[in-house]
């Protein structure tokens, strides 16, 4: 009835001993960056989607962090089933549409004139989830769960220039050490633009459109598994530079307001000053951490469909330095995204 596969026999047995009915369709569903395969699972009116995931420590983050939130009423999946060795697992299906999905349908419409309202209110609804998700989970959530670290702190950061000089400047654009050590001592700079902020917020860490599901129930939430501590302003802008969303800059300023907004009630001023001021240097990192990602995806994964984002995260950067009058700051920087960046033909011939 089934493949030979050995994740979706262990999944229909899943859902087997908690339905008391075997799937009668299983269908694997497209992957994202991680490692997990993920199938919509089907019996009649039953659909749930089942899960394989290879790092165990990975789905206690999801599982553990999803427990959390549903106790605090949050917009989640539920996690129907997990297998005794935490490999696999039955979670709600929450259909396919997501925030992204409605960004794509009104362009280019978004370019010309203002924001369809139905858009804008989504948004607008994903940020005051968001205020919740920072503002009210520090003390229900188990840090201990965190598997890649525990805050985004300085290593963190770093981690995340390293990425992007290996995997996407060293690998696409050049080999030259001595250039890539003087442009991560000019990227250091950013820690003393980051560091400002208090690091004891709940950091979600991919809060982008691709990870919120919009449903007849409204809008849900996933791929939190990677939450952390950290500063308010990073996810406010990973959600406004996600690439391939490509919002207009007066839809992302009018959204910023919005959330500076909402937010200032609920933090100290001199925090809520703060963020106004970094937000700038924490879309920097942002940016630069999702380009590492890309550039990680395409040439260690060879996947090639990572690619297409590029050319819109080269544009956020190039924006955000030249709004704010960085390139002086972060002159090498602003040298490569002017002059350095290979055509993404050349980038696609490497792989």
């Amino acid at each position: 009835m089934f493949s030979s596969d050995q994740h979706i026999q262990t999944l229909a047995q899943l859902f087997r001993n908690y339905f008391q009915y075997l799937p009668t369709s299983v269908v694997q569903l497209k992957g994202d960056a991680s490692a997990r395969t993920l199938y919509r699972m089907q019996h009649r009116n039953q659909s749930v989607i089942g899960v394989y995931g290879p790092d165990v420590y990975e789905n206690r983050a999801f599982i553990g962090f999803t427990k959390s939130f549903l106790q605090c009423g949050f917009p989640v999946p539920q996690i129907y089933t997990v297998s005794k060795n935490e490999l696999y697992y039955l979670e709600e299906d929450l259909g396919d549409v997501t925030l992204y999905n409605l960004v794509q349908q009104v362009k280019p419409s978004i370019y010309t004139h203002p924001d369809p309202q139905y858009l804008r209110r989504h948004y607008v609804d994903a940020i005051e989830y968001l205020i919740q998700f920072q503002t009210e989970l520090v003390h229900w959530i188990n840090w201990e769960l965190c598997y890649q670290t525990k805050v985004f702190d300085e290593t963190a950061w770093e981690t995340d220039i390293n990425n992007f000089l290996f995997y996407f400047i060293k690998s696409f654009y050049t080999s030259d050490d001595n250039e890539c050590e003087a442009m991560k001592k000019e990227l250091i700079l950013l820690y003393s633009y980051l560091r400002k902020n208090s690091l004891e917020y709940f950091l979600y860490r991919d809060f982008q459109s691709r990870n919120i599901m919009v449903t007849g129930k409204g809008l849900y939430f996933i791929d939190y598994q990677s939450a952390r501590k950290g500063a308010l302003p990073y996810d406010l802008a990973a959600l406004l530079y996600d690439a391939r969303a490509n919002l207009s800059n007066d839809f992302r300023e009018e959204l910023k307001d919005f959330y500076t907004d909402k937010i200032s009630s609920k933090i100290a001023q001199s925090e809520w000053k703060k963020i106004k001021e970094s937000f700038p240097f924490y879309a920097i990192i942002r940016i630069l951490q999702a380009l590492g990602s890309y550039g990680r995806n395409a040439k260690i994964h060879k996947k090639k469909e990572y690619l297409e984002s590029v050319p819109f995260a080269l544009a956020n950067l190039v924006s955000i330095l030249q709004k704010h009058s960085y390139q002086t700051l972060f002159p090498i920087l602003w040298k490569f995204v002017q002059n350095g960046f290979t055509p993404l033909h050349r980038l696609e011939k490497e792989i």
